[in-house]
């Protein structure tokens, strides 16, 4: 799944997350710390650390994060989109096990439609 890791991305990736926690930092009433940030991602502050010090985040810390700051996470991390980084497709896949035969048919016969048109 990860395209070429580079070095660019990892730079990429570390200048994103600090522009994203200035931007969440601003909407705050006080001043933040890293590790209110990294609670806000639900990761760990040591992980963040290393993020921002330019090493890459493992596809499961990157999910977290597209979580709360949205799928751009992957692009700028410089690896694929996971099919369920789409919240309507983790969506359907998180009930999945939960629907009747008749609507998993149903939501089947939808999707080959739509990809036939």
């Amino acid at each position: 799944m990860r395209k070429d890791v580079t070095k660019h991305n990892m730079r990429r990736f570390s200048e994103w997350l600090q522009q994203q926690f200035l931007k969440w930092e601003r909407r705050q009433p006080r001043k933040q710390t890293y590790s209110a940030f990294a609670r806000y991602l639900g990761v760990n502050h040591s992980s963040l650390s290393q993020w921002l010090a330019g090493y890459p985040a493992s596809m499961n810390n990157l999910r977290k994060i597209a979580a709360v700051l949205g799928p751009e996470v992957f692009d700028v991390a410089g690896v694929e989109h996971p099919p369920d980084a789409d919240p309507n497709l983790a969506y359907i896949i998180s009930g999945w096990d939960r629907l009747d035969q008749g609507a998993r048919q149903l939501i089947v016969q939808i999707v080959r439609i739509r990809l036939c048109e």
